[in-house]
């Protein structure tokens, strides 16, 4: 990795109790290929990292509402051996409608770092409030792994080399 280039770890956990999101693989019907699976009018807690920790988060939005973030620590090492900034924030999809069968809605993930805006979808099957059996199938995400640097040819842009859905 060059001294511009960066990793964004993104990882959601439903609230109360911290239960991981999940993921299913798409037919050639949806525009992405991975569809990650989220309920309405809940909470999640959304943890955020950047590697190497001189990378600081200044805003993050998520589906056009912007995120409050609470806390910034800096983590000395993580699984793989490198130093991350943490941070923390609380996302209400409170604004979000559930999905019909057969349709998927793309939630804008606007994160902005060192004065560059990083911008993505992410593909979602959006389920009721209480819905819990379909929202746990498919595979468990750890996290969604973003590699990054600055773009060279928008001035304010950050551009996204790879994704990477983490399993458990």
């Amino acid at each position: 990795m060059t001294e511009n280039e960066f990793v964004l770890k993104l990882r959601i956990r439903r609230k109360p109790y911290g239960r991981p999101v999940y993921y299913k693989t798409e037919t050639e019907r949806f525009t992405a290929d991975r569809t990650v699976k989220l309920n309405v009018r809940s909470k999640y807690l959304v943890e955020f990292m950047t590697s190497p920790p001189l990378h600081r988060l200044q805003s993050v939005f998520i589906a056009d509402q912007k995120l409050d973030l609470i806390k910034e620590t800096k983590k000395e090492r993580t699984n793989d051996n490198s130093s991350c900034r943490l941070y923390f924030a609380e996302w209400k999809t409170t604004n979000l409608v559930r999905n019909e069968t057969g349709s998927r809605t793309n939630i804008d993930l606007r994160i902005k770092v060192d004065g560059l805006e990083m911008r993505t979808k992410l593909q979602c099957k959006l389920y009721g409030e209480q819905e819990s059996a379909h929202c746990c199938w498919g595979n468990a995400i750890d996290y969604f792994e973003y590699r990054c640097r600055p773009s060279a040819t928008m001035t304010s842009s950050i551009d996204v080399t790879q994704e990477t859905f983490v399993e458990l």
